[in-house]
């Protein structure tokens, strides 16, 4: 027998052609309707979907209103009676053929003959009628061919094999686990939702940004009834939602796990299940040593790998977070998985399906946000005690944490390799790339040709333009950044007292010819008029500083300066809010988020006006933030809602603004296991802090992730259905910097209503 099987096995795998079937025409009437959690469907008067081993009793309990299951003498069956191929389902009128996967000769069984007859019809060309054909078609791909053999053979020799297709949908009804644990409460919440493990404690609650922008903080019973999840992507992107645990008394020694997602036909989504660690907020100026205020709020950031068991204490919770990622040749369609929650006697208390539905439309490789993101090697590989480390290990740690943020679409600034290293060569061409570094940066970066607020290196930098000169992909990616935030005073230090200005317009003219066509990056963030500085006196030196025109720019702003010796205008966001504040109001230490002034907009009209002239020039437009802007206004740090780092980027689409530059990826300095300097640039954890090796995912960059996906669905909306429709769109999220949509489902119903609109666009549009 074994010998058979095989030989039966080997033909089939050289089998390869097969008859694609056509469905017959439907029934006039109509069926009563299927139950929402039967897995079946009449299709085309076909009844598919059939489990393996449903009886007549089975499927006549399928459907919401009597049905009888008819013979092919016209007999009716029921109980136990098996159903065979060919047979009729039926109330009054209405009727659909019955389906049974593998039953190909149609006699109530599936066996070692139904493999042989599907056999002898490929290979001598024989018809099928067209249930036959659907029932042969056990591995569904619309063909009956070897595969369908191979997979039916596995079936009868018991191996766990699905035949044919599954009709599932969205079931949002809670389902109960085999020991059910009311203690124990499980509801999803969307990834932008930040709640703490305690109530009180909550970012939203605690830092007033909900209340402050005109939306009552939410709060964990909201979502009480929240027993599903169905998360929206397309193809070649990356989506997530949390898992929120909540425990009325402590539980200790938990474990959760995550089947694959799967779909009808059997294919697989990749999919991950993490664990969400909560970081203390601290106020402490920078450096975080055990000491600082702590402001009351508890955050969900980082997503180490989830641990063997975890403890939930009593009146706190625990959140979970599921990604998954669709591939460029992912099938569009639902997804299922299930999550478990078992207890320390490995008893399942808690069990929750998740879903997951890929559009029909794949995202491009290449981002239309640009991005340059500070992440030092010395930071990478002192925090894994490998402080002499910046050799062949240390590049192979940085990779990690470089490749990590390229797949959430973020490039850092510093290639892993100088870029004169023919090393650098296969990042240089990789599309996820779109920027990186020649000269400049901070942070501990990879190499130095020169650093941030120094001169260039020339002769390197002479070398390495003989390098791109001639590859147009390596000269649009390359950039500068050799002044950071120019022409602003400080009272209080000496910081101020070097022209900004003046050396970056000696960086400017050095790289006219040590590297012609360089794109020079100047970060500005505060826009003083350079003649209208007071006079003052440093607080540590005692040194008197003159007032006035202090460095002979004249009546100009930071600006206007930095557009001579720069081809990337890269305003903090905040000088782009309107209306301009009266220019007497305006004061360098205060916490306005008003940077542009009435002076400013006589001087050269309107912000947006600027922006649109720099264009017309060649210059690219790019903006960054740091500690500023602060809440409400949007930015990616920690102290803000998850919203706020994610409608960054729908304004980025409606002010036409090219990159996003951000100071650190890896301030561990303002960081250690469970606190955070609120205003630390950290959006990807040490590996090392978590008892893991290499990085540990941030929930933020997830987030920022997203909506860099967002920007690539508005310019896919933008070419199928035109500027107006997605300017109208946008409006509905963003207004201005200051007054954009609050409500995390609302923001998130209008992402999902361009998704829909993207997917009918173009199976609407001829291929």
């Amino acid at each position: 027998m074994k010998k058979a099987l095989s030989l039966l096995l080997a033909a089939a795998f050289v089998m390869s052609l097969g008859a694609v079937f056509a469905p017959a025409a439907s029934a006039d009437a109509a069926l009563p309707a299927v139950r929402p959690e039967a897995e079946i469907a009449v299709r085309d008067g076909y009844l598919l979907g059939l489990p393996f081993g449903a009886s007549a009793a089975d499927i006549a309990s399928f459907f919401v209103d009597g049905v009888h299951i008819i013979d092919n003498s016209g007999a009716d069956r029921g109980g136990a009676d098996m159903p065979a191929t060919g047979w009729n389902v039926a109330s009054g009128a209405a009727h659909a053929r019955i389906v049974v996967y593998g039953d190909v000769n149609c006699d109530a069984k599936v066996n070692a003959r139904d493999a042989l007859d599907t056999m002898r019809s490929i290979v001598s060309g024989g018809a099928f009628s067209d249930e036959i054909k659907l029932a042969a078609d056990v591995d569904p791909d619309g063909a009956v061919n070897a595969a369908d053999v191979v997979r039916l053979m596995r079936r009868i020799v018991g191996w766990d094999v699905t035949l044919g297709e599954r009709f599932f949908s969205v079931v949002t009804d809670k389902k109960t686990a085999p020991a059910e644990d009311a203690k124990l409460a499980l509801f999803f919440t969307n990834s932008l939702e930040k709640f703490s493990q305690k109530d009180e404690n909550n970012i939203e609650v605690a830092l007033k940004n909900s209340v402050d922008y005109g939306r009552e903080a939410p709060k964990a019973s909201d979502f009480a009834n929240e027993h599903t999840f169905e998360m929206k992507l397309a193809r070649n992107e990356k989506e997530s939602c949390q898992v929120q645990l909540y425990a009325e008394t402590e539980h200790k020694n938990l474990s959760a796990s995550l089947t694959p997602f799967v779909n009808g036909k059997g294919e697989t989504l990749d999919g991950q299940l993490l664990f969400v660690e909560y970081m203390k907020l601290m106020e402490t100026g920078g450096t975080l040593k055990g000491t600082g205020e702590f402001t009351g709020a508890t955050v969900p950031d980082a997503l180490p790998p989830m641990p063997e068991s975890f403890s939930i204490a009593a009146g706190e919770r625990q959140a979970l977070y599921i990604e998954v990622s669709a591939s460029e040749d992912t099938p569009a369609g639902l997804y299922r998985a299930t999550l478990d929650v078992t207890n320390e006697a490995g008893e399942v208390v808690k069990t929750a399906l998740v879903y997951a539905n890929v559009w029909d439309f794949t995202l491009p490789v290449e981002s239309h946000v640009k991005t340059a993101i500070g992440m030092g090697i010395w930071n990478i590989v002192s925090r894994m005690g490998k402080n002499d480390d910046k050799g062949e290990n240390g590049h192979n740690l940085y990779i990690q944490y470089y490749e990590y943020l390229l797949d959430n679409r973020v490039n850092a600034w510093c290639l892993p390799y100088n870029p004169i290293d023919e090393r650098a060569d296969r990042w240089m061409d990789d599309p996820r790339v779109n920027t990186f570094l020649v000269a400049g940066g901070y942070n501990g970066d990879v190499y130095n040709n020169g650093p941030c607020g120094d001169a260039v290196d020339t002769e390197t930098v002479s070398l390495i333009y003989d390098k791109l000169k001639d590859n147009e992909t390596w000269m649009k990616k390359q950039m500068f950044y050799m002044t950071d935030e120019p022409g602003i005073i400080w009272v209080g230090d000496e910081w101020g007292g070097q022209d900004k200005l003046h050396q970056a317009e000696a960086v400017y003219n050095d790289l006219l010819t040590a590297f012609p066509g360089a794109r020079i990056n100047i970060p500005v963030a505060k826009d003083f008029l350079q003649d209208l500085y007071d006079a003052y006196t440093t607080v540590e030196t005692g040194v008197f500083h003159e007032g006035g025109d202090r460095w002979g720019w004249g009546h100009v702003d930071t600006l206007d300066v930095c557009a001579r010796f720069s081809n990337v205008m890269c305003p903090c966001i905040d000088i782009l809010t309107e209306p301009a504040l009266p220019y007497e109001q305006f004061n360098a230490y205060a916490d306005t988020n008003y940077q542009y002034t009435t002076e400013h907009e006589r001087l050269y009209g309107k912000m947006t006006d600027r922006l649109d002239a720099w264009r017309a020039e060649g210059k690219e437009i790019w903006w960054y933030t740091a500690n500023s802007p602060k809440p409400p206004m949007a930015n990616i740090g920690q102290r803000y809602t998850g919203l706020q780092n994610r409608v960054m980027f729908w304004e980025m689409y409606k002010y036409d603004i090219e990159g996003f530059l951000y100071w650190s990826a890896t301030e561990w300095s303002a960081m250690k296991r469970r606190y955070l300097d609120i205003s630390a640039g950290v959006i990807v954890y040490a590996g090392s802090d978590f008892g893991t090796t290499g990085f540990v995912a941030c929930q933020r960059t997830g987030i920022m992730r997203d909506g860099i996906e967002d920007v690539e669905y508005l310019h896919l909306a933008k070419d199928l259905l035109g500027d107006e429709w997605v300017d109208a769109l946008v409006s509905r999220v963003v207004r201005t910097l200051t007054d954009y949509e609050t409500d995390d489902a609302a923001m998130l119903a209008v992402r999902n209503e361009l998704g829909d609109a993207i997917e009918a666009a173009m199976a609407a549009s001829p291929q």
